[in-house]
């Protein structure tokens, strides 16, 4: 009877419970944490793509700047070549002024010098020969441009007469050039000496004619 009123509970008391002892030897719950080897493999992977994205970078920047190199200071040969003239004035002798263009493709300055050639036309009768001309200069073509120059050549005995009845009928008259060379250097190599293009000679233009004595009295 006494045992009965110890375990009787009242209301708002808190009442005991026995747990099972096999519970009670049962280990708690702990969080799993990855095992050592899988995070040194997930390091490894990071760092890997880490190398190959610097290396991809570097080959990037050293395409880049091969690229520049070959650009700016691989040399490219000038070019030279007859662009045309004109007859000068009626005179003893005659000047034919023949019109040379020089063409510079490099990124840096090139220098022409010692310009030698000679001209002639080609007629009915034959060729005739217009005369030779030396220009030494020097001729300064700065990077990626080009320079026009005239040079005076004076013609041979007896050529003069028959230009200028040439051009009494016609408005120009076609020449071509005969061992025409220069030399081409800049401060990065010597280019030696190069020919002149002309493979279809060039047009020179003839004086006008000179005004008929009706208008002159008019």
């Amino acid at each position: 009877m006494s045992s009965d009123k110890n375990s009787q509970a009242y209301p708002g008391a808190a009442t005991a419970s026995t747990i099972p002892k096999n519970d009670l030897q049962q280990p708690l719950l702990q969080p799993t944490a990855p095992s050592a080897p899988h995070v040194a493999i997930d390091i490894d992977e990071r760092r890997n793509k880490q190398k190959r994205q610097a290396g991809i970078s570097v080959c990037g920047v050293v395409a880049l700047v091969v690229v520049l190199l070959l650009t700016f200071l691989i040399p490219r040969n000038p070019s030279i070549e007859l662009s045309g003239g004109e007859v000068g004035l009626s005179g003893v002798p005659l000047y034919v002024n023949a019109s040379f263009r020089f063409s510079n493709r490099n990124f840096y300055k090139t220098t022409f010098t010692n310009l030698h050639f000679g001209l002639y036309t080609v007629s009915d009768t034959g060729v005739g020969v217009i005369g030779d001309a030396s220009f030494e200069g020097p001729i300064e073509v700065k990077a990626r441009h080009h320079k026009t120059i005239q040079v005076g050549i004076k013609t041979v005995k007896g050529t003069a007469l028959k230009i200028n009845d040439y051009c009494k009928s016609h408005p120009s008259i076609l020449m071509f050039l005969s061992n025409a060379t220069v030399e081409a250097t800049s401060e990065y190599r010597n280019f030696g000496t190069k020919g002149v293009y002309s493979p279809f000679g060039a047009f020179f233009m003839c004086p006008p004619p000179p005004p008929s004595p009706s208008l002159l009295l008019a």
